[in-house]
């Protein structure tokens, strides 16, 4: 990866440091995933605002013995700035992401990072982290981020044993209300699918490798993905704006039973679709 040093106008990341007035919302987000030993996974980078940020750098932490060091491409949700990434230190990656001119960084998935894991990896999971966060806006001063979500990728066993399925609906919440179709996801709730025995996804799955799109959010907010067993995890799997219509891919572990968990941390309702591409086992 070449050294990273960017123009100083391209930073009014100079930001001063200090006392700046306190915002309604700045929330940073490091997405999660499943995946088995020896394969690539993807975690978003995802951010919500009050539109005063036009910049902001970050640095990233991972455990290089587990995660090789990742590739970095621009988010869906970036508009007209600019994002840069280097290596600063072992499992240490700077993230800047800035406004040339001083426009509203958007609401929505600024980066996508690709990490290849090890295959001699430990089973279980690794913390993605976020740390020296800098927020700024257009008088270059400081915005404190309101919250940080770490991220995490849990590691599978084995390198190989993914199927490909035809691409088929799991779950449909726009559709008459039953145990894979609607109602919609209430605001500030948790909502459970058993999915083994559905689209050929067999009871001794593991994991799904699935497509997952929001339909009509009332309000901003996120979505976490977990087996229905286990705790809930600090990390979202997709973020979204009021009114947005977004899709993210991701591994997600089942449950023991072929069951996982959705929490929407919205306050509002929002629709969900989930399609299924393959699994684990």
């Amino acid at each position: 990866m070449p050294s990273f040093r960017p123009a100083a106008a391209a930073l009014a990341l100079a930001f001063v440091l200090g006392s700046g007035p306190a915002f309604a919302l700045q929330r940073l987000t490091l997405g999660s995933a499943t995946a088995p030993q020896g394969q690539t996974v993807a975690i978003p980078f995802s951010y919500i605002g009050d539109g005063s940020v036009v910049g902001l750098q970050l640095d990233l932490t991972f455990d290089p013995a587990v995660l090789g060091t990742p590739s970095v491409s621009a988010g869906t949700g970036i508009g007209g700035q600019v994002l840069r990434s280097a290596v600063v230190a072992s499992g240490r990656l700077r993230l800047v992401i800035y406004s040339p001119v001083n426009a509203a960084v958007g609401n929505g998935e600024l980066a996508r990072l690709s990490f290849r894991v090890s295959s001699t990896a430990p089973l279980g999971q690794s913390t993605l982290g976020l740390a020296g966060v800098v927020l700024g806006n257009a008088n270059a001063t400081a915005v404190a981020p309101t919250e940080l979500a770490n991220g995490s990728i849990t590691v599978l066993d084995g390198p190989g044993a993914f199927y490909a399925l035809v691409p088929c609906r799991l779950v449909d919440t726009r559709s008459p209300n039953g145990p894979l179709g609607g109602p919609a996801l209430l605001g500030s709730s948790q909502r459970s699918f058993t999915l083994a025995g559905v689209c050929n996804v067999p009871v001794t799955a593991q994991a799904l490798s699935i497509n997952l799109t929001v339909v009509q959010p009332t309000t901003a907010g996120d979505l976490r993905f977990f087996p229905a067993d286990q705790p809930v995890p600090l990390a979202a799997v997709i973020t979204f704006g009021a009114g947005q219509i977004r899709s993210n891919n991701a591994i997600i572990r089942l449950s023991p039973a072929g069951a996982l968990t959705v929490q929407n941390d919205a306050p509002g309702a929002v629709h969900l679709v989930i399609d299924v591409t393959g699994y684990i086992q």
